[in-house]
């Protein structure tokens, strides 16, 4: 994933009845349709531009997203990147997944092994790099959704190292319109 290369990700999704997933790195605003995602896109250009690089942590700011709230992760790197906790997991994926992960690894997740396996591939990529990444993701045997759309954004600490994550995740339902 640091390297962009997929294969390995491809054949595990195919493996498992599913479509392999889409990625675009360093997406531009007209990349992605979803307005909370590109929301937060917008603002962490903005962000980036008023710190003259990759966003420092210190410029969160949870409630200037509110757009995006319902949407929003906000997540950290933990054992040096090997998993990453949910500080804050928006209602409406809470709603959306039955799960709130809020406190919790992405270990924990009840997702499957494979997909659990790609959202930490993706942190520890965005961690490595100091990238955005957008994915589109066409979970098998999903009720509700046909897509999840993610954007993953990084933001830094003093010294430059990636110490939080800002993640937005809608989810398409079948008629096309992202789910509340």
């Amino acid at each position: 994933m640091v390297r962009d290369d997929l294969r390995s990700i491809t054949d595990v999704f195919r493996a498992h009845g599913a479509s392999p997933p889409h990625i675009v790195w360093n997406p531009r605003p007209s990349d992605i349709t979803a307005p909370p995602l590109r929301f937060l896109l917008e603002r962490w250009i903005a962000l980036k531009a008023d710190a003259g690089g990759v966003p420092h942590d210190r410029q969160i700011d949870l409630a200037s997203l509110e757009p995006a709230a319902g949407y929003l992760m906000l997540i950290e790197p933990i054992d040096d990147g090997r998993d990453f906790r949910y500080l804050t997991y928006g209602d409406i994926l809470a709603r959306i997944s039955n799960i709130d992960m809020t406190g919790r690894r992405l270990s924990e997740h009840p997702a499957s092994a494979y997909a659990i396996d790609f959202g930490l591939a993706v942190y520890h990529a965005v961690c490595e790099r100091r990238e955005p990444i957008y994915s589109e993701r066409h979970p098998a045997g999903a009720r509700d959704a046909t897509v999840w759309l993610r954007l993953v954004l990084p933001f830094v600490d003093d010294a430059g190292t990636v110490v939080r994550l800002i993640s937005g995740s809608v989810a398409i339902g079948r008629d096309g319109e992202l789910l509340r």
